[in-house]
């Protein structure tokens, strides 16, 4: 087992780490609190993953702690030494033929530093541990639970804490092959001991060196698997660095398993696919010893890995993916979603059910959580990483996909995310009710608002339903640029827009670079402004995208985007103009109170014969009649 007090660096970073996180537990508890409905067992069962609609909170220890069912709720912290039965199977949506279950473990406000461990009930407990904590703070993992005979698993406390279980998803028989106990295969320590006596006490992994761990034949499992889940910790690092887990004889990855600092404690579970000799290689990218328990292996019918992890998602400015896609679009805000599509990239195809992710955060203003959930489902009140201010927390997710193979971010605060794809499970392709993300824009302060962009903030028509007497102190302005500094710099405000009946409403466009709103030039001590939310008008009207010459309104008659048209023979110009003015609330061409931009008009004329306009929702397009039909 991991003992957190085993280290002297560990107790001296425990010591300084106490005061400066003592407050996390008590702010991030109320993050913590997840609803949901059950729902009854199933008479016929496929065997594949089943992902759950979303994740559902099953275990809350807390005083007021809730769960979907009123079942291990408000039950107090387990004892030190003590261990805690977990009902999984029958409830939440989880199948009575369940033998395995996909869970976020959350340890919280623990008495002193310590270890989960989590295993099948029945079991002697085994000698690995699932998630590390220090006295009074939050540390989650994700585990790859097996389920005893009658669906429960059990899970094991160093010292007293808080623990709190989502589940979302579960498995039947043949999909996942739990080992009776999760097993110790590789502990570098000097005292380190595994379950053959291989791979332990070899000393520190040097830096930018791999440790290689053979793990197919050993410990339960079958000598011909391709991808077992592991649960890799590193001890004693000499230095800020991270742990990247991938097939030995494949390329390092652009992609990290486990961060760590200095004399840090961190646990992350892999999914780790291995090469045709079994084996995983684990880059480290300091001097540190590592710790590797596996727990069992995925059938390779069911679930596939990738030759390498895939970078998907990486906010910071120097952020790279595997297509471009989804980089460098700036940190999440806080309470913002990022909508981002998985299927289709990175080599995960349309009938993917769900996928194994490692989502990594770095530069949070404050303690915070995410929270992943696929598309077309609301957001559960449940989390999927926790971190600190300036931590480096990285977390095994589970993620079901939804409509069009996407998946929801929530972010609590201000935070960079990194998200890695190590592979996905086979299943029903997810369906697709249309219904996107939710898509809410708290106000921030002066001159910190949200870029624009197809990961930030999208272009289209906003509204604030907010009382007049509050609404009035909210306002918008819309920048060129994604920063006020480069405002400052000689760039100018496209405009701004008040509140019109009680009501904010704005036209993001294409051409936008950032959306400021706040309350108007620093009155901060008005009433709180709603959040922007999508503009939908009770009866939508349903544009085209195709149009020839006259008058339209964008949204009204024609959709938002970017549009050629040739000239007409003969012709000796296609000319159209763009006109900055507003549809009304209900969708009717009008101006109304409190709007107004200091670009009224845009021209375009044909380059040698072909016209390029972008128009934006709510504007007006005069289209000459030399013009052919845009499209």
């Amino acid at each position: 087992m991991v003992m957190t007090h085993e280290s002297s660096g560990a107790r001296a970073a425990i010591g300084m780490r106490a005061k400066v996180v003592a407050m996390v537990a008590a702010l991030l508890a109320t993050a913590l609190v997840g609803v949901g409905t059950a729902s009854p067992a199933s008479a016929v069962v496929v065997a594949q993953f089943h992902p759950l609609d979303a994740p559902q909170r099953i275990a809350d220890t807390r005083s007021d702690g809730e769960t979907v069912d009123g079942i291990a709720e408000k039950t107090g912290t387990i004892e030190a030494g003590d261990t805690m039965e977990l009902q999984v199977s029958g409830r939440a949506g989880v199948d009575d033929a369940a033998v395995a279950a996909t869970l976020n473990v959350v340890a919280v406000g623990g008495a002193g530093p310590g270890f989960l461990t989590v295993f099948p009930c029945g079991q002697e407990r085994p000698n690995s541990s699932n998630v590390n904590y220090f006295a009074g703070t939050v540390h989650s993992n994700a585990v790859f639970a097996g389920l005893d005979g009658a669906g429960k698993t059990c899970i094991y406390a160093l010292t007293e804490v808080h623990v709190v279980v989502d589940v979302n998803g579960w498995m039947p028989e043949g999909v996942y092959d739990p080992l009776d106990a999760p097993q110790r295969i590789a502990d570098t320590r000097p005292e380190g001991d595994t379950v053959d006596d291989q791979n332990q006490a070899t000393g520190k992994v040097r830096a930018g060196t791999d440790l290689e761990v053979q793990v197919a034949g050993r410990a339960g499992i079958d000598a011909d698997a391709e991808v077992v889940v592991l649960n890799v910790t590193v001890v004693n690092g000499v230095g800020p660095g991270f742990l990247a887990a991938y097939p030995c004889g494949e390329p390092l990855p652009n992609s990290s398993n486990v961060n760590y600092t200095a004399g840090q404690i961190t646990a992350n579970s892999v999914i780790a696919k291995l090469d045709d000799q079994g084996r995983t290689c684990i880059y480290s990218l300091s001097d540190a010893d590592v710790i590797v328990d596996v727990s069992g292996s995925l059938s390779s019918d069911f679930f596939v890995g990738l030759d390498t992890p895939k970078r998907i998602v990486d906010s910071r400015p120097e952020g790279e993916t595997v297509d471009e896609e989804v980089q460098k679009d700036g940190f999440r805000r806080k309470e913002t979603t990022l909508q981002f599509p998985v299927s289709g990239r990175a080599d995960i195809p349309a009938e993917a059910t769900a996928v194994a992710l490692n989502v990594t955060i770095t530069n949070g203003v404050e303690p915070g959580f995410l929270s992943l959930h696929p598309r077309n489902s609301p957001r559960p009140t449940a989390s999927s990483v926790n971190f600190y201010p300036g931590t480096v927390n990285a977390n095994l997710v589970v993620a079901g996909l939804g409509g069009d193979g996407m998946v929801c971010l929530f972010a609590s605060t201000d935070v960079e995310v990194i998200v890695d794809v190590a592979g996905y499970y086979i299943g029903d392709e997810p369906e697709d009710t249309g219904v996107d993300c939710p898509a809410e824009f708290p106000i921030r302060s002066h001159w910190d608002g949200y870029p624009v962009g197809e990961y930030q903030m999208k272009p289209g028509r906003y509204i604030a339903d907010t009382p007049p007497e509050n609404q009035v102190w909210c306002d918008t302005m819309r920048l060129r640029f994604r920063t006020f500094a480069e405002y400052r710099n000689g760039d100018d405000i496209f405009g701004t827009h008040g509140a019109a009946d009680g009501r904010l409403l704005v036209d993001v466009r294409p051409g936008d670079g950032f959306l400021d709103y706040r309350t108007i030039w620093g009155i901060d001590t008005v009433g709180p402004c709603d959040p922007l939310v999508p503009y939908v008008p009770e009866d939508p009207p349903a544009p085209t995208n195709s149009f020839g010459p006259g008058d339209h309104i964008v949204g009204q008659h024609i959709e938002p985007g970017v549009y050629q048209a040739a000239k007409l023979p003969g012709s000796s110009w296609c000319i159209v103009s763009v006109h900055a003015a507003s549809v009304g609330f209900d969708g009717s061409d009008s101006q109304w109170a409190g709007h107004y931009d200091q670009w009224p008009m845009r021209r375009y004329e044909d380059i040698n014969g072909v016209t390029t306009i972008s128009v934006a929702y709510g504007e007006h397009v005069s289209v000459g009649n030399g013009c052919d039909t845009f499209g």
